[in-house]
């Protein structure tokens, strides 16, 4: 739990759960917890326990530490290394993803274009019935096209 920013707290027990064992359940989590964790404790009667304790602990919102990445990379360039340069690294795949990704945007923007000209009517194939486009370019098409 360490390091996390939201935990959630049970403790379950019977009558002989006393409130400084509680407190020192829920001081136990906040030392490991982030400073500014939002915990939240509770507490859940359950006679069968007898004189044991019982606690469930829910945390979330831990950060991505970066030797786990440092690893990675040392794993890449071994594997690299063992298979030649049959391995592409990530920066390689990426930038022929983006040259790829620059081409097909300029293909969405023309066809974004040319579908805003059809909803606006100055574009063939336009349908001055269609509802899908706000009534105030509808208004000021039809508009238009008496002037």
């Amino acid at each position: 739990i360490e390091g996390a920013k939201s935990v959630l707290v049970n403790l379950s027990g019977s009558d002989n759960l006393t409130l400084q064992e509680y407190q020192d359940v829920v001081e136990l989590v906040t030392e490991k917890c982030s400073d500014d964790a939002l915990i939240i404790a509770g507490q859940a009667f359950n006679p069968e326990l007898g004189d044991r304790i019982k606690v469930t602990v829910v945390a979330t919102g831990f950060e991505r530490k970066e030797e786990v990445v440092g690893s990675e990379l040392a794993d890449m360039e071994l594997v690299k290394r063992r298979m030649g340069s049959t391995v592409k690294s990530n920066e390689e795949v990426a930038s022929k993803k983006g040259e790829e990704a620059d081409k097909s945007a300029a293909a969405i923007e023309v066809n974004r274009w040319q579908d805003l000209q059809k909803q606006l009517g100055k574009g063939p194939a336009a349908n001055t019935n269609d509802y899908s486009i706000p009534a105030v370019l509808r208004y000021s098409r039809n508009t238009n096209d008496e002037k």
